[in-house]
């Protein structure tokens, strides 16, 4: 009956052993797996890191792009991608430059620049006009239109027509009209072309015109 006992004890302390050295062994396993793991995503994100750097440095931003959202989709925090990134995003807001007159006393008017839906725009306007309102009013003042309270009297504004000529009122087949001011850096929510005007409901009293000077992913048409 001892013997037995024995051999049961042997049996079971035999099991232990094996069952501890199978947990350490598939610890083991799995810091290797780990390590393979992150030196796999290591040699990925430099790989890739340098491959987005060329696509900059040969003009193909979009590739370059693609190339960094991946890095950033695995790691995050990626500080080599995100600068890159944001040198990327900066540059193409240098490029395509195109500089235009936007007279005072005109209506929407075509810079002749199409916009891209997606893609980053900056426009910048320098100089002065003369914004007037010639209309009589009597001691009660007068109530601004609903339709003129949207921006400043007198502001740069713009919209994005996607077809066809702009309605007056910047409505018909287009984007939204948006205040564009001295400065505006925006990604378009349409493709189309750009035209600007100064907020007004009756133009041609107005005097003078504005610089404009349009950059970014554009194209001149």
């Amino acid at each position: 009956m001892w013997r037995l006992a024995v051999i049961c004890l042997t049996v079971c302390t035999t099991l232990a052993i094996l069952g501890t050295h199978a947990a350490v062994s598939q610890v083991a396993k799995g810091k290797d797996l780990d390590r393979q793991h992150d030196e796999l995503l290591r040699d990925f994100t430099n790989r890739a890191h340098k491959l987005a750097l060329q696509y900059q440095q040969a003009g193909s931003h979009e590739k370059a792009k693609d190339t960094l959202k991946l890095i950033l989709q695995m790691e995050p925090d990626h500080e080599q991608a995100k600068a890159l990134m944001d040198k990327i995003s900066k540059q193409e807001l240098t490029e395509n430059k195109k500089t235009c007159k936007v007279l005072a006393n005109q209506s929407w008017q075509a810079t002749g620049v199409q916009v891209f839906e997606g893609k980053p725009v900056a426009i910048e306007a320098k100089g002065e006009w003369v914004f007037k309102m010639d209309k009589s009013v009597s001691p009660d003042g007068m109530e601004m239109p609903d339709d003129m309270k949207k921006f400043p009297l007198g502001a740069l504004i713009g919209y994005i027509d996607v077809g066809g000529a702009p309605a007056k009122d910047g409505k018909k087949n287009s984007d939204r009209p948006f205040l564009v001011g001295s400065h505006k850096v925006f990604t378009p929510h349409a493709t189309g072309m750009l035209y600007l005007k100064m907020h007004d409901s009756k133009e041609s009293d107005n005097i003078g015109h504005l610089s404009v000077t349009i950059s970014g992913q554009v194209r001149e048409r």
